[in-house]
């Protein structure tokens, strides 16, 4: 399957899961306040120079026409396998629009992207600048369970690719916990 065929293939399945979702809220009904924990799945090092370690991520999210959309960010820090390879900090801040389709007991799966703007800072650099800012794309797999009717258990697999001149392909997981609340008239208003 060529990458393009694999791309429509991909659109199609998220506009039928959308149509197929049997969303029950308006959009901008409710917002969920999401806090992960950011787990890199890869045992190797990124493209053999750093190794990436644990991070955190918040987020946004709200019931929009089709699915649901959301804005977050992450902070993740990434250790050199070499002196010559300054440790950096990245933060990750993002849009994205994701389905949420019903499980039995409560569940829902949660297949989305997100796009955002991966800035880089660099401990040390002589001779080159310091912070370097690149495109990232996220591609995930979701999946919620209700505690309660306002206390969600969120988790997700993800595949991110940061187009720096040679691409950084990251696996992670997340888990976390989220807080759902109805959204107050003057933010809903504001929002449509």
């Amino acid at each position: 399957m060529t990458k393009l065929q694999r791309i429509i293939v991909s659109i199609s399945v998220f506009f039928f899961g959308a149509k197929m979702s049997g969303q029950s809220l308006a959009p901008f009904q409710t917002l969920q306040f999401c806090v992960q924990i950011v787990e890199p799945a890869q045992a190797k090092s990124l493209n053999g120079y750093w190794d990436p370690e644990r991070g955190l991520e918040a987020m946004i999210s709200t019931p929009f026409y089709w699915g649901e959309i959301y804005m977050g960010g992450q902070i993740k820090s990434y250790s050199g396998t070499d002196p010559s390879y300054p440790n950096f900090e990245s933060l990750y801040p993002f849009l994205g629009w994701g389905v949420s389709i019903p499980l039995p007991f409560q569940a829902r799966l949660h297949p989305g992207f997100n796009i955002g703007i991966n800035r880089m800072e660099f401990d040390t650099l002589t001779g080159y600048q310091r912070t370097e800012s690149e495109v990232g794309l996220t591609l995930l797999i979701g999946f919620s369970t209700l505690f309660t009717p306002s206390l969600t258990l969120r988790g997700s697999i993800r595949r991110e690719t940061i187009f720096t001149y040679e691409r950084i392909h990251l696996l992670q997981y997340t888990v976390g916990l989220g807080y759902t609340i109805k959204t107050p008239r003057g933010i809903k208003k504001l929002l449509e």
